[in-house]
């Protein structure tokens, strides 16, 4: 098993170009982008995040008289350009950055359900409804494609009982997910997976080709932290635990969203309301935590330890602009872009 430190940012940037086929001419348009920066294990990513800086500015919308053929090159080939920039730092990966290559269109639908393979007591077997969040990540710029899943979805789904749906006899999020993925594939080719959020907080995704799915669990602390001696700095932090794992037949889920909740909430009481540079995960000796990268390694092997290998990732978010995640994968990440 290889483990990876995964840095991201956000930023927003302008380039000049034919952002849509109607356009009838070039023009300058803007996108918030993300950059991912990913490291070997015992890399430090902090001095990578303030080499990227000087990226982000490079690439802000210039005055009349500057020069917008570089920003031009830039837009377009931005992820070559950080790659560049950073490939000598230590332990560096890979890099990725996202703007419109992969679109993703999010659907809200209103729909009840009941799951009937559930033990006798279990909450779930009551029938119930969500705000479910529908989101179909394609290959494909096209804003009538994602209008047309959109549709699709929401005249299948929406303001109805989900048991009542031909092959959603137990509508589990993972079954409603794996559903979508399958009748959705034929008619729009560029598919590349179907997440479902059954709550804010909670969600799935199934991804096309891979026999396990991926659940996640959001969970919140608010903690402190002290920058350079003197400045106190105060976040409402935000935690993703991802877990990569089969159906569990007859149940239709992968784990309970509650049993998720059970093992990771006494790590989340050991940090909330706490100051990050002198902190203790349950079991553990003191350690400094103030920095986003660190609070997420620690929290993944405190909870590698307790969830085993099903568990692949562990984001930790700062704000919605900044963040760091773990990542455990079964194959060797080579050097170079990431291009997918």
């Amino acid at each position: 098993m290889n483990i990876y430190l995964i840095a991201r940012r956000q930023f927003d940037a302008a380039r000049f170009g034919v952002p849509f086929v109607q356009k009838e001419r070039e023009c300058w348009h803007g996108h918030r982008f993300m950059y991912q920066i990913v490291t070997s294990e015992e890399a430090d990513i902090t001095t990578s995040f303030s080499r990227c800086d000087e990226i982000e500015r490079l690439c802000e919308l210039p005055e009349a008289n500057s020069d917008s053929e570089l920003l031009n090159r830039i837009g377009h080939g931005l992820q070559r350009v950080v790659w560049s920039e950073l490939s000598s730092a230590r332990g560096l990966r890979r890099v990725r950055v996202l703007g419109d290559e992969l679109m993703g269109y999010f659907s809200e639908i209103h729909a009840a359900h009941f799951l009937p393979n559930v033990w006798e007591g279990h909450q779930c077997a009551r029938l119930h409804g969500h705000n479910f969040g529908i989101e179909v990540v394609q290959r494909d710029k096209s804003s009538l494609a994602h209008l047309e899943a959109s549709e699709f979805i929401k005249s299948l789904l929406h303001k109805k009982l989900l048991n009542d749906i031909k092959g959603l006899v137990n509508p589990t999020s993972e079954n409603l997910a794996c559903y979508l993925l399958e009748i959705m594939e034929s008619s729009w080719p560029t598919l590349l997976a179907v997440k479902v959020m059954e709550t804010r907080q909670a969600g799935c995704i199934a991804y096309l080709g891979y026999k396990q799915l991926q659940v996640y669990r959001d969970f919140s602390f608010e903690s402190a932290t002290v920058d350079n001696g003197d400045l106190v700095l105060g976040h409402s932090y935000r935690m993703r635990v991802h877990l990569r794992l089969p159906l569990h037949d007859p149940l239709g889920w992968t784990m309970d969203y509650a049993e998720i909740k059970r093992m990771v909430q006494p790590l989340i009481d050991s940090l909330d309301h706490r100051d990050l540079q002198l902190v203790s995960l349950p079991d553990q000796e003191l350690m400094d935590l103030s920095s986003v990268s660190a609070l997420a390694a620690q929290s993944y092997l405190w909870l590698r330890e307790r969830m085993g290998d099903g568990l692949c990732m562990v984001e930790v978010f700062a704000s919605d602009e900044e963040g760091a995640l773990v990542m455990a994968s079964d194959q060797e990440l080579g050097s170079g872009l990431w291009l997918c």
